[in-house]
Protein backbone atom coordinates (compact mmCIF):
# COMPACT_ATOMS: atom_id res chain seq x y z
CA UNK A 1 0.00 0.00 0.00
CA UNK A 2 1.51 3.73 -0.80
CA UNK A 3 1.24 6.15 1.93
CA UNK A 4 -1.17 9.02 1.06
CA UNK A 5 0.05 12.70 -0.43
CA UNK A 6 0.53 14.52 2.99
CA UNK A 7 -2.22 17.48 3.89
CA UNK A 8 -2.05 20.57 2.75
CA UNK A 9 -3.30 22.39 5.96
CA UNK A 10 -1.54 25.35 7.91
CA UNK A 11 1.92 24.25 9.87
CA UNK A 12 1.56 23.82 13.10
CA UNK A 13 4.18 25.64 15.59
CA UNK A 14 5.97 22.46 15.81
CA UNK A 15 6.11 22.14 12.23
CA UNK A 16 7.17 24.60 11.72
CA UNK A 17 10.24 24.69 14.07
CA UNK A 18 11.41 21.91 12.52
CA UNK A 19 11.05 23.17 9.08
CA UNK A 20 13.47 25.94 10.62
CA UNK A 21 15.97 23.19 11.81
CA UNK A 22 15.89 20.73 9.41
CA UNK A 23 16.32 23.42 6.82
CA UNK A 24 18.67 25.14 8.78
CA UNK A 25 21.05 21.95 9.03
CA UNK A 26 21.04 21.34 4.73
CA UNK A 27 22.51 24.90 4.49
CA UNK A 28 24.86 24.54 6.55
CA UNK A 29 25.67 20.63 5.81
CA UNK A 30 27.01 20.47 9.24
CA UNK A 31 26.86 16.39 10.10
CA UNK A 32 27.38 15.38 13.61
CA UNK A 33 29.18 12.52 13.46
CA UNK A 34 32.78 11.46 11.96
CA UNK A 35 33.01 10.96 7.98
CA UNK A 36 35.23 8.42 6.49
CA UNK A 37 36.03 9.44 2.41
CA UNK A 38 37.93 6.70 0.73
CA UNK A 39 40.79 7.33 -1.28
CA UNK A 40 41.90 4.62 -2.54
CA UNK A 41 41.67 5.27 -5.73
CA UNK A 42 43.97 8.54 -5.71
CA UNK A 43 46.72 7.07 -2.97
CA UNK A 44 45.93 3.67 -2.02
CA UNK A 45 44.64 4.13 0.96
CA UNK A 46 41.67 5.13 3.11
CA UNK A 47 42.18 8.57 5.57
CA UNK A 48 39.73 9.21 8.42
CA UNK A 49 38.08 13.09 8.25
CA UNK A 50 36.55 14.53 11.08
CA UNK A 51 33.46 16.22 10.35
CA UNK A 52 34.02 18.30 13.99
CA UNK A 53 37.52 19.39 13.02
CA UNK A 54 36.21 21.45 10.19
CA UNK A 55 32.28 21.98 10.26
CA UNK A 56 30.44 20.63 6.75
CA UNK A 57 30.67 17.68 4.60
CA UNK A 58 33.91 17.66 2.74
CA UNK A 59 32.94 16.89 -0.92
CA UNK A 60 34.45 13.71 -2.24
CA UNK A 61 37.00 14.02 -5.25
CA UNK A 62 34.97 13.43 -8.65
CA UNK A 63 37.05 10.00 -9.51
CA UNK A 64 35.46 8.30 -5.96
CA UNK A 65 32.16 10.04 -6.04
CA UNK A 66 30.83 9.37 -9.21
CA UNK A 67 27.22 10.64 -8.89
CA UNK A 68 26.11 10.84 -12.85
CA UNK A 69 23.40 13.66 -12.16
CA UNK A 70 26.38 15.72 -10.67
CA UNK A 71 29.28 14.56 -13.35
CA UNK A 72 27.51 13.06 -16.60
CA UNK A 73 29.45 10.53 -18.16
CA UNK A 74 30.80 10.78 -21.40
CA UNK A 75 29.88 7.30 -23.61
CA UNK A 76 32.02 6.42 -26.28
CA UNK A 77 32.38 3.42 -28.57
CA UNK A 78 35.10 2.65 -25.94
CA UNK A 79 33.10 2.43 -22.60
CA UNK A 80 30.26 0.77 -24.53
CA UNK A 81 30.55 -3.34 -25.83
CA UNK A 82 29.32 -3.40 -29.25
CA UNK A 83 30.20 -6.90 -29.75
CA UNK A 84 27.68 -9.40 -30.41
CA UNK A 85 26.16 -11.06 -27.50
CA UNK A 86 27.71 -13.88 -27.55
CA UNK A 87 31.16 -12.51 -27.75
CA UNK A 88 30.41 -10.67 -24.60
CA UNK A 89 31.94 -11.12 -21.17
CA UNK A 90 30.16 -10.51 -17.65
CA UNK A 91 31.88 -7.17 -16.75
CA UNK A 92 31.18 -5.67 -13.41
CA UNK A 93 32.38 -2.39 -12.50
CA UNK A 94 32.49 -2.37 -8.70
CA UNK A 95 32.79 1.44 -7.07
CA UNK A 96 34.39 2.48 -3.48
CA UNK A 97 31.52 3.36 -1.67
CA UNK A 98 30.80 6.40 0.45
CA UNK A 99 31.65 5.79 4.28
CA UNK A 100 30.27 6.78 7.45
CA UNK A 101 32.41 5.58 10.48
CA UNK A 102 31.81 6.00 14.42
CA UNK A 103 33.52 4.65 17.64
CA UNK A 104 36.76 3.05 18.21
CA UNK A 105 38.53 3.53 15.49
CA UNK A 106 40.54 0.16 17.03
CA UNK A 107 37.42 -1.70 18.04
CA UNK A 108 36.85 -5.14 15.83
CA UNK A 109 34.71 -3.90 12.92
CA UNK A 110 30.94 -4.00 12.03
CA UNK A 111 29.93 -2.73 8.89
CA UNK A 112 25.97 -1.88 8.24
CA UNK A 113 23.89 -1.80 5.33
CA UNK A 114 20.52 0.46 4.51
CA UNK A 115 17.55 -0.58 3.18
CA UNK A 116 16.17 0.78 -0.78
CA UNK A 117 14.85 3.78 0.36
CA UNK A 118 17.23 4.71 3.19
CA UNK A 119 20.88 5.93 3.76
CA UNK A 120 23.70 5.27 5.94
CA UNK A 121 23.07 7.42 8.69
CA UNK A 122 20.28 5.71 9.62
CA UNK A 123 22.67 3.86 11.78
CA UNK A 124 24.01 6.97 13.76
CA UNK A 125 22.19 6.53 16.43
CA UNK A 126 23.24 2.65 17.47
CA UNK A 127 26.61 3.25 16.67
CA UNK A 128 26.59 6.63 19.20
CA UNK A 129 24.47 5.00 21.68
CA UNK A 130 25.26 1.86 21.76
CA UNK A 131 28.19 0.05 19.77
CA UNK A 132 30.77 2.89 20.20
CA UNK A 133 33.23 0.02 21.43
CA UNK A 134 33.14 -1.43 17.84
CA UNK A 135 34.72 0.61 14.44
CA UNK A 136 31.16 1.22 13.11
CA UNK A 137 31.01 1.42 9.30
CA UNK A 138 27.90 2.71 7.45
CA UNK A 139 27.76 2.44 4.02
CA UNK A 140 25.62 4.19 1.08
CA UNK A 141 25.07 1.86 -0.91
CA UNK A 142 25.07 2.24 -5.46
CA UNK A 143 22.21 4.77 -6.39
CA UNK A 144 22.12 6.34 -2.74
CA UNK A 145 23.61 9.23 -0.81
CA UNK A 146 27.04 10.15 -1.63
CA UNK A 147 28.11 7.33 -3.25
CA UNK A 148 28.16 6.94 -6.79
CA UNK A 149 24.93 6.70 -8.60
CA UNK A 150 25.76 4.92 -12.09
CA UNK A 151 23.90 1.31 -13.01
CA UNK A 152 24.20 -1.55 -12.89
CA UNK A 153 21.92 -1.98 -10.13
CA UNK A 154 22.22 -5.90 -9.51
CA UNK A 155 23.19 -8.17 -6.76
CA UNK A 156 26.38 -8.86 -8.54
CA UNK A 157 27.25 -5.27 -8.87
CA UNK A 158 26.17 -4.09 -4.95
CA UNK A 159 28.12 -7.62 -3.75
CA UNK A 160 31.51 -5.90 -5.61
CA UNK A 161 30.70 -2.75 -4.47
CA UNK A 162 30.89 -4.42 -0.98
CA UNK A 163 34.20 -6.26 -1.82
CA UNK A 164 35.96 -3.22 -3.02
CA UNK A 165 34.84 -1.34 -0.23
CA UNK A 166 36.31 -3.74 2.45
CA UNK A 167 39.56 -4.07 0.60
CA UNK A 168 40.20 -0.40 0.55
CA UNK A 169 39.15 -0.55 4.32
CA UNK A 170 41.23 -3.01 5.12
CA UNK A 171 38.52 -5.87 5.94
CA UNK A 172 39.75 -9.22 5.51
CA UNK A 173 36.85 -10.42 7.67
CA UNK A 174 33.95 -8.18 9.75
CA UNK A 175 30.68 -8.73 11.36
CA UNK A 176 28.12 -7.14 8.99
CA UNK A 177 24.22 -5.92 10.09
CA UNK A 178 22.17 -5.08 7.07
CA UNK A 179 18.16 -3.83 7.40
CA UNK A 180 15.63 -4.43 4.74
CA UNK A 181 17.72 -4.49 1.33
CA UNK A 182 20.61 -4.35 3.37
CA UNK A 183 19.71 -7.99 5.22
CA UNK A 184 19.45 -9.20 1.46
CA UNK A 185 22.82 -7.86 0.52
CA UNK A 186 24.37 -9.75 3.58
CA UNK A 187 22.58 -12.96 2.23
CA UNK A 188 24.34 -12.44 -1.20
CA UNK A 189 27.65 -11.56 0.33
CA UNK A 190 27.61 -14.61 2.34
CA UNK A 191 26.54 -16.47 -0.16
CA UNK A 192 29.47 -14.86 -2.75
CA UNK A 193 32.55 -14.03 -0.21
CA UNK A 194 31.76 -15.88 2.68
CA UNK A 195 35.32 -15.71 3.87
CA UNK A 196 34.08 -11.61 4.96
CA UNK A 197 31.18 -12.43 6.73
CA UNK A 198 32.34 -13.51 10.11
CA UNK A 199 28.97 -12.67 11.85
CA UNK A 200 25.40 -11.65 10.13
CA UNK A 201 22.97 -9.48 11.47
CA UNK A 202 19.41 -9.84 9.53
CA UNK A 203 17.15 -6.66 10.71
CA UNK A 204 13.60 -7.28 9.03
CA UNK A 205 15.39 -8.14 5.91
CA UNK A 206 13.74 -8.34 2.88
CA UNK A 207 14.71 -12.17 2.02
CA UNK A 208 12.58 -11.91 -0.91
CA UNK A 209 9.82 -10.13 -1.84
CA UNK A 210 5.99 -11.29 -3.25
CA UNK A 211 6.31 -10.22 -7.02
CA UNK A 212 3.23 -7.98 -6.73
CA UNK A 213 4.58 -6.51 -3.43
CA UNK A 214 7.69 -5.75 -5.53
CA UNK A 215 5.43 -4.26 -8.35
CA UNK A 216 3.79 -1.64 -5.98
CA UNK A 217 6.78 -0.69 -4.31
CA UNK A 218 8.42 0.18 -7.87
CA UNK A 219 5.83 1.47 -9.28
CA UNK A 220 5.47 4.03 -6.27
CA UNK A 221 9.15 4.36 -6.30
CA UNK A 222 9.02 5.21 -10.04
CA UNK A 223 8.01 9.47 -9.25
CA UNK A 224 10.52 11.53 -8.70
CA UNK A 225 10.96 12.16 -4.62
CA UNK A 226 10.66 15.94 -4.38
CA UNK A 227 9.00 17.63 -1.76
CA UNK A 228 7.81 21.17 -1.04
CA UNK A 229 9.23 21.76 2.53
CA UNK A 230 10.24 19.83 5.22
CA UNK A 231 6.86 19.00 6.62
CA UNK A 232 6.12 17.29 3.74
CA UNK A 233 8.38 14.75 3.55
CA UNK A 234 8.24 14.37 7.33
CA UNK A 235 4.69 13.54 7.07
CA UNK A 236 5.09 11.43 3.79
CA UNK A 237 7.38 9.17 5.97
CA UNK A 238 5.30 9.04 9.15
CA UNK A 239 2.36 7.74 6.91
CA UNK A 240 4.64 5.25 5.81
CA UNK A 241 6.26 4.29 9.27
CA UNK A 242 3.44 5.68 11.78
CA UNK A 243 5.32 3.72 15.21
CA UNK A 244 8.45 5.89 14.22
CA UNK A 245 9.83 8.47 16.21
CA UNK A 246 9.21 12.37 14.53
CA UNK A 247 13.10 13.41 15.82
CA UNK A 248 14.26 10.15 14.08
CA UNK A 249 12.95 11.01 10.95
CA UNK A 250 14.03 14.76 11.13
CA UNK A 251 17.47 13.67 11.64
CA UNK A 252 16.79 11.85 8.53
CA UNK A 253 15.15 14.67 6.62
CA UNK A 254 18.38 17.07 7.74
CA UNK A 255 21.08 14.61 6.58
CA UNK A 256 19.20 12.99 3.35
CA UNK A 257 17.65 16.06 1.75
CA UNK A 258 19.15 18.14 -0.73
CA UNK A 259 17.80 21.57 -2.10
CA UNK A 260 16.46 21.93 -5.42
CA UNK A 261 17.02 25.26 -7.46
CA UNK A 262 13.57 26.33 -6.94
CA UNK A 263 13.62 25.59 -3.27
CA UNK A 264 12.06 22.18 -3.13
CA UNK A 265 13.44 19.45 -1.85
CA UNK A 266 14.80 16.10 -2.96
CA UNK A 267 15.81 12.80 -1.31
CA UNK A 268 19.48 11.66 -2.04
CA UNK A 269 18.22 8.27 -4.10
CA UNK A 270 18.52 7.48 -7.84
CA UNK A 271 14.59 6.27 -8.44
CA UNK A 272 16.18 4.18 -11.48
CA UNK A 273 18.05 2.29 -9.05
CA UNK A 274 14.95 1.88 -6.24
CA UNK A 275 12.89 0.64 -9.38
CA UNK A 276 15.62 -1.78 -10.16
CA UNK A 277 16.22 -3.20 -6.72
CA UNK A 278 12.97 -3.74 -6.16
CA UNK A 279 12.57 -6.04 -9.28
CA UNK A 280 15.87 -7.98 -8.27
CA UNK A 281 14.01 -8.43 -4.37
CA UNK A 282 11.89 -10.66 -6.31
CA UNK A 283 13.91 -12.92 -7.37
CA UNK A 284 14.99 -16.05 -5.48
CA UNK A 285 17.23 -15.55 -2.12
CA UNK A 286 20.99 -17.42 -1.71
CA UNK A 287 20.15 -20.91 -0.46
CA UNK A 288 19.88 -20.84 3.34
CA UNK A 289 22.96 -23.22 3.01
CA UNK A 290 25.17 -20.45 2.04
CA UNK A 291 25.01 -19.29 5.23
CA UNK A 292 27.87 -20.60 7.40
CA UNK A 293 28.19 -18.04 9.33
CA UNK A 294 26.45 -17.02 13.50
CA UNK A 295 23.25 -15.27 12.39
CA UNK A 296 21.12 -13.22 13.77
CA UNK A 297 17.36 -12.98 12.60
CA UNK A 298 15.54 -10.10 13.82
CA UNK A 299 12.15 -8.75 12.37
CA UNK A 300 8.70 -7.19 13.03
CA UNK A 301 5.69 -9.86 13.16
CA UNK A 302 3.17 -6.65 12.32
CA UNK A 303 4.95 -5.44 9.15
CA UNK A 304 4.88 -8.56 7.78
CA UNK A 305 7.69 -8.90 5.06
CA UNK A 306 9.45 -11.85 6.78
CA UNK A 307 7.39 -14.97 5.54
CA UNK A 308 7.13 -17.55 8.16
CA UNK A 309 8.18 -20.25 5.67
CA UNK A 310 11.68 -18.21 5.22
CA UNK A 311 12.19 -18.45 8.87
CA UNK A 312 11.56 -21.91 9.20
CA UNK A 313 14.17 -22.69 6.18
CA UNK A 314 16.59 -21.00 8.06
CA UNK A 315 15.91 -22.55 11.66
CA UNK A 316 16.04 -25.64 9.71
CA UNK A 317 19.46 -25.26 8.21
CA UNK A 318 21.42 -23.04 10.54
CA UNK A 319 20.30 -24.83 13.72
CA UNK A 320 22.18 -23.23 16.81
CA UNK A 321 23.69 -20.82 14.56
CA UNK A 322 20.42 -19.14 13.92
CA UNK A 323 18.78 -16.66 16.53
CA UNK A 324 15.60 -15.18 16.09
CA UNK A 325 13.94 -12.03 17.71
CA UNK A 326 10.69 -11.00 17.31
CA UNK A 327 10.64 -7.01 18.06
CA UNK A 328 7.42 -4.55 18.21
CA UNK A 329 6.65 -1.76 15.65
CA UNK A 330 6.64 -1.85 11.88
CA UNK A 331 9.48 -2.15 9.59
CA UNK A 332 12.64 0.24 10.45
CA UNK A 333 13.01 -1.36 13.41
CA UNK A 334 16.16 0.79 14.47
CA UNK A 335 13.83 3.02 15.64
CA UNK A 336 10.62 1.59 16.14
CA UNK A 337 12.38 -1.18 18.34
CA UNK A 338 15.73 0.80 19.41
CA UNK A 339 16.67 -1.13 22.15
CA UNK A 340 15.41 -4.87 21.35
CA UNK A 341 17.59 -4.22 18.32
CA UNK A 342 20.80 -2.60 19.74
CA UNK A 343 20.77 -5.57 22.58
CA UNK A 344 20.15 -8.14 19.84
CA UNK A 345 22.93 -7.09 17.72
CA UNK A 346 24.90 -6.66 20.66
CA UNK A 347 24.17 -10.44 21.90
CA UNK A 348 25.00 -11.60 18.08
CA UNK A 349 28.86 -9.46 18.40
CA UNK A 350 29.45 -11.10 21.75
CA UNK A 351 28.77 -14.62 20.34
CA UNK A 352 31.64 -17.48 19.81
CA UNK A 353 32.55 -17.47 16.51
CA UNK A 354 34.27 -21.27 16.80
Amino acid sequence: MTPEQPSSQAPSDAARTAETRVRAALETARLDYPVLTIQAAIVGSHARTLAGAQPGLRPLPDEIRGRSSLSPRRWTLETIDVRPTEQRQSRVRPMLLHVYEWGDPRGEPVVCLHGVTGYAGVYHRLAEERWHERRVLALDLRGHGRSGWEPPWTFATHVADLTETATALGLARADWVGHSFGGRLVLELAAAQPHLVRRAGLLDPAIQLLPQVALDAADFERREPVYRSVEDYLQERQLRYPDSPRAAIEHEAAQNLEFQRDGSLRRLTCQAAAVSIYGELASAAPAPSTLAAETLLLYAPAYGLVLSGQIEAYRAVLGDRLRIVEVPGMHMVQWDAFDEVATAVEQLLSSSTD
